[in-house]
C-alpha cells in the first residue's frame, strides 16, 4: 500500500461506447493522472467518489503505475477525516437458498442442459 496525495476531479471518459461513464481521477503534483477505484467495483460512475470532485486527498491503496489505476483502500482528506470505502460485494443483497431455488424454478434452462443435468442425476 502506498499514500499518493492529489487533488480528486471527476470526468467523462469513453463518450460514445458502451464503457462511457464518469471517473474518478487523482492528479498528482509531479502531473501524474490515476484513475480511482474501489475493490470489485468497475470505475465507471461509482457514486463514492463523486462528493470528493475538487477536493485535495491522500489516498492510500494499490498503484498499478501499468495501467494507471490505484484500487482505493482509504482517502483522507485535509482535516483529517479518512474515508474507508466498502468493496462493491459487500453492499450486494444476500439470497438465501430458499429463494434462490425459487428463481431457479421460473426460468427454463436450455435443452441441452436440462439432458446434462438428468445424466448427472441432478435434475429428475
Amino acid at each position: 500500500m502506498s499514500e499518493t496525495k492529489g487533488k480528486i476531479s471527476i470526468e467523462e471518459k469513453y463518450e460514445g461506447s458502451k464503457s462511457a461513464g464518469a471517473v474518478a481521477l487523482l492528479h498528482t503534483s509531479d502531473g501524474k493522472r490515476y484513475t480511482l477505484y474501489r475493490e470489485n467495483n468497475l470505475p465507471q460512475d461509482d457514486p463514492f467518489f463523486e462528493p470528493l470532485n475538487d477536493k485535495e486527498v491522500t489516498v492510500t491503496g494499490s498503484i498499478e503505475e501499468e495501467n494507471g489505476y490505484i484500487c482505493v483502500t482509504s482517502i483522507k482528506l485535509d482535516d483529517g477525516t479518512e474515508l474507508q470505502p466498502e468493496p462493491a460485494y459487500q453492499s450486494m443483497p444476500i439470497i438465501f437458498m430458499e429463494e434462490a431455488k425459487e428463481e431457479t424454478k421460473k426460468r427454463r434452462l436450455p435443452r441441452k442442459l436440462k439432458k446434462r443435468l438428468k445424466k448427472m442425476g441432478l435434475k429428475s
